[in-house]
């Protein structure tokens, strides 16, 4: 209710944008995935993966509706994937040395990790 009185801050749109982003993508994959799953005699491991896509796509669209409108849900959610995000690409590091891929993902997660804990981006998710 409170998020309705505060503007939405600019990286919130950019973050919601970015995860839509995503899910499209997601969605896109879940697509030619299905596709090949039809063309192919062995379709049963593209079928699983384009049904998972399609689950994640649809999860980061909702994901950037609620980051979109406030939701305390969207934020608490955010979080949770942005550390998990953190933690893996911490530990893909590690194991894989330096990866340019992982660093760059695991600096981006530490930002927006830091941006959410904002009082600004908290208050707009009503989480004072």
């Amino acid at each position: 209710m409170i998020s309705r009185l505060i503007s939405r801050p600019l990286g919130l749109t950019l973050l919601s944008l970015l995860i839509a982003l995503l899910g499209t993508i997601s969605l896109i994959g879940s697509i030619v995935l299905l596709y090949f799953s039809f063309s192919n005699s062995s379709s049963s491991p593209f079928l699983i993966l384009s049904l998972l896509l399609l689950l994640i796509g649809s999860s980061y669209l909702v994901l950037a509706y609620g980051v979109w409108v406030g939701k305390s849900w969207a934020w608490t959610v955010t979080a949770i994937f942005t550390i998990f995000g953190s933690l893996f690409n911490f530990i893909s590091l590690i194991v894989l040395f330096i990866n340019f891929f992982n660093l760059i993902a695991l600096i981006l997660n530490l930002l927006i990790l830091y941006y959410i804990f904002r009082p600004k981006v908290k208050a707009f998710f009503g989480k004072l």
